[in-house]
């Protein structure tokens, strides 16, 4: 399986690699969302995603958003610093399966990464 990772912070990028490179997932990754949402075919291939909110430029919400329009059908993980009711609403309109804490355990990441694509793999 294919994971592509927006971050900008560049030590939360590697580390969330490591991570799912760890558990077995192939990884891409992106310091910004511009690129890869108004060009959805840099995502070719990705099974799953996981924004950032916060970066300069577009925003994790709106990137989300833009993706689904082009047709995005991975799973979309939402990483946040600052977690509240009517962002997760936001981006769940705007095609996001799950917002978590940026604070989530890596572990737990992986968890909700497998268990999003396996429940995709059994509607499909």
């Amino acid at each position: 399986m294919n994971v592509a990772i927006i971050e900008d912070h560049i030590n939360v990028r590697q580390a969330l690699r490591e991570v799912l490179e760890a558990a077995g997932f192939q990884v891409t990754v992106a310091a910004a969302a511009e690129g890869t949402a108004l060009n959805p075919d840099s995502l070719k291939g990705a099974d799953a995603l996981i924004i950032d909110m916060e970066m300069p430029g577009l925003d994790g919400v709106t990137a989300a958003e833009l993706l689904r329009k082009a047709g995005y059908g991975g799973f979309i993980v939402l990483m946040t610093g600052y977690p509240n009711d009517r962002l997760t609403r936001r981006a769940a309109t705007a095609g996001v399966d799950r917002t978590v804490e940026k604070t989530t355990c890596p572990k737990e990441l992986v968890s909700i990464v497998k268990a999003g694509l396996s429940q995709r793999a059994a509607r499909a």
